[in-house]
């Protein structure tokens, strides 16, 4: 949805999961999965004018560069790798893996020169590694199993979660993590607002619902919430919004069984 327009379906083929909005509110980035997207599933973009999608290339979809010529998307090989998807006409690239076995989870520096990604080395726990498109191999920024892919719109902070549940805003350039705040079991971290002072935070379930958390202040204001027409056997897993909250978009899956009674038996 952009601003004042009504909510509709973008979805593709049999699963497909909402992974980035772009920056101009014009372009879904989707992960389509089961027997649409292949063993491997693909990666797809699609205008929210509701126009056909296009198919980048095979992979786990991520996060849209900051200019959005590029889709960051997860190959899972083997072996384990981190791909560049061109949107426009140019070839994909892999980059370099370094000592990293598994990738999770990827996004970018806000002046699209980086990378973001959650990984692990062998015999390790996941944590958060940053890497420079112009060479060199991926550097670790967070403790083992604090995690996240989300830099501040100034490219200063990380925010990351760690086992415990505990919010982080992790300094890019080294130094201590600050503690935001507790979140919820089934919350995690959707976006920054424009100004980096706070993150929207979302909580999964029939609905999903909201909120907004300060960065200095760790308080807590509900923002939304976004629930389907008909709620029955839904999930809301996943809501991506532009920094300024005006566009989003979010993906759901619906499981309904059918009661059987029945009677007579002997």
């Amino acid at each position: 949805r952009s601003p004042a327009e009504e909510e509709r379906s973008l979805g593709w083929l049999d699963v497909s999961d909402v992974a980035d909005i772009s920056g101009d509110r014009q372009t879904l980035l989707l992960d389509v999965e089961s027997i649409g997207g292949g063993s491997l599933y693909s990666v797809f973009l699609r205008g929210m004018d509701g126009s056909p999608p296009v198919r980048l290339g095979e992979g786990l979809a991520c996060a849209l560069s900051p200019d959005g010529s590029w889709a960051l998307a997860i190959h899972f090989g083997p072996p384990h790798r981190l791909l560049l998807l061109p949107t426009g006409a140019r070839q994909p690239t892999s980059l370099p893996r370094g000592p990293i076995e598994k990738y999770l989870n990827a996004g970018w520096t806000p002046d699209g020169k980086s990378v973001v990604f959650i990984g692990s080395e062998t015999g390790r726990a996941w944590r958060t590694y940053i890497q420079d498109l112009a060479g060199g191999l991926p550097r670790a920024i967070t403790p083992e199993e604090v995690v996240g892919t989300l830099v501040s719109p100034a490219g200063h902070f990380l925010a990351a979660v760690s086992k415990q549940h505990h919010l982080l805003a992790v300094p890019i350039g080294g130094g201590a993590p600050q503690l935001i705040g507790e979140l919820y079991p089934d919350e995690y971290v959707s976006q920054w607002t424009s100004d980096g002072g706070s993150l929207y935070v979302g909580r999964q379930g029939t609905s999903m619902s909201v909120s907004r958390i300060g960065r200095e202040t760790g308080i807590r204001e509900p923002w939304r919430t976004f629930t389907v027409a008909d709620p029955a056997g839904v999930q809301v897993h996943r809501v991506v919004l532009t920094p300024d909250g005006e566009s989003y978009a979010y993906s759901y899956c619906c499981v309904l069984d059918d009661l059987y009674l029945v009677e007579g038996l002997r």
